[in-house]
């Protein structure tokens, strides 16, 4: 089977610490996660510790479907890996990376990484719109990480 991959980056004029720190507490991810402005019905909720391995971010809205991230390995202040499930609409799993790099101007580049493998048809559908897709939604989200970073450190 193909594998999807969508990497995207958005640079955050932050400490990487202070950045890992708030992508780790997956008790606040809906501050910046950009999935339930698409879905208004998304109920969401968290299970085990609000941060670190083991935190698990639990999803589930009519468009959306209903699904389940939760952080399997992480290296402060530079990477966590977590672990995408998803039940509905299509029972799949991914992989997701968020990489903390530091910059050459200062501040980090912060990668959004998901790659999973997927049929025929959806890896075709997504060469042809859905990874711009996602990559747009994924950005918008760190978009919105970076500004609540950067409030924070202000």
């Amino acid at each position: 089977m193909p594998r999807q991959y969508v990497d995207v980056v958005e640079h955050i004029d932050a400490p990487a610490e202070a950045v890992f720190d708030r992508i780790n507490e997956l008790g606040r991810f809906n501050d910046w996660n950009p999935f339930p402005t698409m879905d208004p019905t998304t109920v969401t909720s968290n299970e085990g510790p609000t941060s670190g391995v083991g935190s698990v971010f639990l999803y589930e809205g009519r468009r959306l479907g209903k699904g389940r991230m939760e952080i399997t390995g992480t290296e402060r202040p530079s990477r966590l890996d977590v672990a995408m499930t998803f039940w509905t609409p299509k029972p799949s799993t991914s992989d997701v990376v968020f990489s903390i790099t530091p910059a050459a101007a200062g501040g980090v580049d912060v990668h959004w990484i998901v790659s999973g493998e997927v049929n025929v048809r959806t890896w075709i559908m997504g060469k042809l719109f859905l990874d711009k897709m996602l990559a747009n939604t994924f950005l918008t989200g760190l978009g919105t990480l970076k500004t609540l970073v950067e409030s924070e450190i202000a």
